[in-house]
């Protein structure tokens, strides 16, 4: 039965505890859900715990290769239990993307059979952090609210699910066949709210940009252009816009530069980073080389 208030003792021991945890390592954890990016998690705090976690971009931004690297580092790193609502692919393909990133493999080369030795051993290695991974994918086709609160809630009793990666939210049906879809993405983003909220959750969630960025030459997205603003604006507790530049032919940086821009965050700051995104991997990199060398050794083994 839920409690009709909380006291200020109960509040200060969970709040005080909460604090310990956040230094419990040589060096200090966010507050929210690390990313494995330290740019992001230095300056951002990570992902927003007991919240919704928007991140917008036009396509190609690197919206979906964001999500993944944050999965597989909460999943394999931190062996969080992780919930991955891929309704943007099958699951099987999603598991491709997934292993060629942590592997650290071209997904092409995959693809094209043109393994050679090193990259058969790199994603062997991979295929089992991954296979022994708390990750649980739902690809349904035509995915409601309602079935996936029933689903969430069952992960989160039975595997104490931590967080949850959703590619896209326009994949996910209301629970009304008649409701307009902005209604529909109402009721989504309040459910998922809800859901975060009740069981502490991290809850990150694509959501695709309006074509007005499309008109302007620079192409940066605003928050006013998330579809259905209105709703997810207001609800998210975390915004992220991405936005992809073209690398300069004369720059031997190893992928594309994205500027990484947090408009909206209560629990941290906002502001704006730049990150690497290496497009044939489909990973996300720091921009300290030394950093990105050790979270590339942890993430492949």
């Amino acid at each position: 039965m839920e409690e009709d208030w909380k006291t200020s003792g109960e509040l200060v021991r969970q709040a005080f505890t909460r604090i310990e945890e956040s230094y419990a390592n040589d060096r200090a954890w966010p507050a929210g859900l690390p990313a494995g990016l330290s740019d992001f998690d230095d300056h951002f705090g990570g992902w927003a715990r007991g919240g919704l976690s928007v991140v917008g971009g036009r396509p190609g931004a690197g919206k979906s290769s964001l999500l993944r690297t944050a999965l597989l580092h909460a999943a394999t790193s931190l062996r969080h239990p992780t919930a991955y609502v891929t309704l943007e692919e099958r699951a099987l393909d999603a598991t491709d993307r997934l292993l060629t990133t942590c592997a650290g493999v071209p997904y092409r080369t995959v693809r094209a059979a043109e393994l050679d030795e090193w990259q058969w051993a790199h994603l062997i290695r991979a295929a089992g952090r991954v296979a022994e991974a708390p990750i649980f994918f739902i690809d349904t086709p035509g995915l409601t609210i309602d079935d996936l609160e029933r689903r969430v809630c069952t992960l989160v009793e039975e595997e104490g699910l931590k967080a949850i990666f959703i590619d896209s939210l326009y994949g996910i049906e209301g629970s009304r066949e008649d409701a307009e879809r902005g209604d529909a993405v109402d009721e989504i983003t309040r459910t998922l709210c809800r859901l975060a909220a009740a069981y502490d959750l991290v809850i990150v969630v694509a959501v695709h940009i309006e074509e007005g960025a499309e008109l302007r030459p620079d192409k940066e997205p605003f928050p006013a252009e998330l579809r259905h603003n209105q709703f997810v604006e207001d609800r998210a507790d975390l915004i992220c816009l991405l936005h992809r530049r073209p690398r300069r032919q004369a720059s031997r940086e190893v992928g594309d530069p994205v500027h990484v821009a947090v408009s909206k965050h209560p629990r941290g700051d906002l502001g704006r980073i730049v990150l690497r995104f290496d497009t044939e991997i489909g990973r996300f990199l720091c921009s300290d080389p030394d950093e990105e060398e050790r979270l590339v050794a942890v993430m492949e083994g």
